[in-house]
Formats: structure tokens, sequence, C-alpha cells
């Protein structure tokens, strides 16, 4: 089992025999503090987040297979990495990324209250959802398809 850790900007993955990659990548963390790694196994890829960037990086290897720009949204924290989805959760906009790291869906101006368990949400213009999003990325069973963008 692979294992991520980070050090400055230098992110290191260890698997059984020891360091399998190393690489630095440094990224803009203007006006945010908020930063995550994590390994996503159903896309083979390790998803390093921070500033308005998402970035995928090879598990075998390390090298950037794909970047995700969140434009003039924050990241936040990354939401469902043991699934087919993974949810990018800034501070206006989710973003589902499905495993070959195509963006399936984003939904604009949400308002998500709470940093432990259950959130609300209150959506502006951009979707139409009626669900809760959590903060661990799962969603209720109500949920009508959000308008794609």
């Amino acid at each position: 089992m692979l294992g991520i850790e980070r050090d400055g900007d230098t992110y290191v993955a260890r698997d059984e025999s020891g360091v399998a990659w190393s690489v630095e990548l440094r990224l803009d963390m203007s006006g945010t503090s908020f930063r995550e790694e994590v390994l996503w196994p159903a896309a083979s890829v390790v998803a390093v987040a921070g500033g308005n960037a998402v970035h995928f990086l090879a598990a075998e290897s390390g090298a950037i297979v794909s970047s995700l720009s969140l434009g003039n949204d924050l990241f936040g924290h990354f939401g469902g990495a043991d699934g087919e989805m993974l949810y990018v959760l800034g501070w206006r906009n989710v973003i589902a990324v499905d495993n070959t790291l195509a963006v399936r869906w984003v939904c604009h101006d949400v308002l998500s209250t709470g940093s432990r368990g259950p959130a609300r949400t209150a959506t502006g213009s951009g979707c139409r959802p009626k669900w809760t999003l959590r903060v661990d990325g799962s969603m209720s069973s109500s949920m009508q398809s959000p308008v794609a963008s």
C-alpha cells in the first residue's frame, strides 16, 4: 500500500520497500492555508491540491498526469477518494471528477455549513440539486442531476 507524506513542497510516496518516488510541487497558496494530498486508487493517482489548483500525480511514478484549475475559487477539502468519483470541495464550488480524471459536473456558489458531520447546502445559480453534501463527500439519495458547466 502506498503512503503519501508531505514535507514543505516535497511529496514522498512510500511503499513496503521504502521510498517509491519523491516530487517537488510548488502550489500557489495565496489567500488560503488549505492543502491536501490523497491517494485515489480508483484512478491510480495521488491528488494534490492547494490554492486554486488540483494536480493528479501518477501513483506509480509521481509524474503529473493532469491538472485542474479552480479558477477564482480556492481549495478546501477532498471528499470521496475511496470510490469512482473524487469531489473537490472549494470555498464556493464543488467539482466531481471521475476516475478517468474527467470533470463530470460542477456545482457553483454552494454554501456549506459545518466542518464535522453532515453539512447543509444552499445553492445559488449553477445547479439545482436537492441533496445534502457531507464533509466526507457522500451525498443523500434524493439528489437530482446537477447542471454541468
